[in-house]
């Protein structure tokens, strides 16, 4: 099971979360890391020998859980990938500008459980 950040999405988007979620994926990406791993999941399976491939797209949104339990659980952790007062001021900013518009906002997120054979 695993996310791919193309599918991670708040809507209207606003450049403080634009900024971090970029940093983000950058800071992963320099410790090895691939925000963007789940689509490429299947393909990776069947280089290594998987068959019978089976995938399930699960969406979680901030209808569902609500638009500060979403934040907590989508964006919060990233604040150690990128370990930087500039990521720290970006998270505060978002988590701001949330609490202040909790209605305004739409999150939604995937995340992708896929299994096979081997």
């Amino acid at each position: 099971m695993d996310v791919d950040d193309s599918w991670f999405t708040i809507h209207p988007e606003f450049p403080e979360f634009s900024k971090f979620t970029e940093q983000a994926a950058e800071a992963q990406k320099n410790n090895g890391g691939d925000r963007f791993i789940a689509r490429k999941l299947p393909h990776l399976m069947k280089k290594v020998g998987f068959s019978r491939i089976e995938h399930e797209v699960l969406a979680i949104s901030s209808i569902n859980i609500g638009l500060k339990k979403f934040i907590e659980l989508t964006t919060q952790f990233k604040v150690l990938q990128i370990q930087s007062s500039e990521g720290y001021r970006l998270l505060k900013a978002i988590e701001k500008k949330i609490a202040l518009q909790e209605n305004y906002f739409f999150g939604i997120v995937a995340a992708f459980i896929i299994a096979g054979t081997k």
